[in-house]
């Protein structure tokens, strides 16, 4: 999602109904938009999931209307639910300061991984102190993992993590990362440094697990059997901001800025 805050950076409308402000901005680009979009996303599952993920974080109307619509471009070209909307953790639409910030949780990327029909399972795993844990290099390649659960199951205490994707046609694919690798790429992360600059919690401080099983999974991506259009919008969505090559950016570059107020918005 490099480059989406760009996409309305300019001129203002004044005061429409807030709604319809919003949907003004992606029906004045639908031509653009919808070039770049899977043909399954209409217009009005982008009004559905911007509607239901304004109504159920309202803070979200303090972001840029540019910023917003982008995330929620986002997830309708994925075909995920923030998880203030359905409860299920696939991603999330993060307000920091004036900006609407997607972000994948990690069981929506296995749901991707999933959708291809070709990944008969996959699951990860953190590794804590005290567990038994090797993994086994070479032409048979091997991972052994016996928890200890009797140890101090804290976030503190995890020194690795691992991933293992079975494919239906046999084929195995394993990643093995160290805890010190997780918190260099976490360190990385717009949202983690956004989170920070703004001094609030991110999905790394609330969520610490689940965000280095996401971690260790990301790595695995280039092996997995996605399709081009998922590929593209999963990549441009993890990337940091100051990266090029966001889907939306020749979307988003013209002079146009929509703002709306907690006020006027109608559901």
């Amino acid at each position: 999602m490099t480059d989406l805050l760009t996409a309305t950076e300019g001129a203002s409308i004044q005061a429409l109904n807030p709604r319809n402000t919003y949907e003004k901005l992606i029906i004045d680009r639908w031509d653009r938009i919808a070039f770049l979009l899977p043909e399954h996303v209409k217009q009005e599952k982008v009004f559905q999931v911007l509607s239901s993920t304004v109504s159920q974080d309202p803070k979200l109307l303090e972001c840029s209307s540019a910023s917003l619509v982008a995330a929620t471009l986002t997830c309708a070209a994925l075909g995920l639910l923030p998880s203030k909307v359905d409860g299920l953790g696939h991603c999330f639409i993060i307000p920091y300061g004036k900006e609407a910030t997607f972000q994948f949780g990690y069981k929506g990327v296995l749901e991707l991984a999933r959708r291809s029909g070709e990944i008969a399972d996959i699951t990860a795993a953190v590794v804590y102190q005290g567990d038994e844990f090797m993994h086994i290099m070479g032409d048979a390649e091997q991972i052994i993992h016996v928890p200890d659960y009797s140890a101090s199951r804290s976030p503190e205490n995890i020194i690795a993590t691992y991933m293992v994707m079975r494919l239906t046609n046999g084929g195995v694919h394993r990643e093995v990362m160290t805890i010190d690798e997780v918190m260099k790429i976490r360190d990385r992360s717009q949202a983690y440094q956004t989170a920070k600059r703004f001094n609030k919690k991110s999905a790394w401080d609330t969520d610490p697990e689940a965000m280095i099983k996401k971690t260790v999974i990301n790595r695995a991506k280039p092996y997995m059997p996605l399709s081009p259009e998922i590929r593209t919008f999963w990549r441009d969505a993890d990337e940091p901001k100051e990266a090029s090559g966001s889907p939306f950016d020749f979307m988003l570059n013209d002079d146009a800025v929509y703002e709306v107020t907690a006020e006027d918005i109608e559901f």
